[in-house]
């Protein structure tokens, strides 16, 4: 997870959220919108990609290599 501004997570938020499951933008608007009381993290972990599941393995790659074969 890193930390990012407030533009970057929303940009986030909006294009992983996309509208489901709750993530909407009257959501956003109610608590995120609102400048809050205290100052907040924002924290983005963004999801593994198709190619980083499929190379994913339960050894380790040897050193320098990325696991996966080209």
């Amino acid at each position: 997870m890193k930390e990012v501004s407030k533009a970057a997570f929303k940009e986030a938020y909006f294009r992983l959220g996309g509208g489901k499951d709750g993530w909407t933008a009257s959501y956003w608007e109610k608590f995120y919108e609102p400048e809050p009381k205290s100052p907040m993290k924002y924290l983005v972990e963004e999801p593994p990609s198709p190619r980083t599941r499929a190379c994913s393995s339960t050894t380790t790659p040897p050193r320098g290599s990325t696991g996966c074969s080209s």
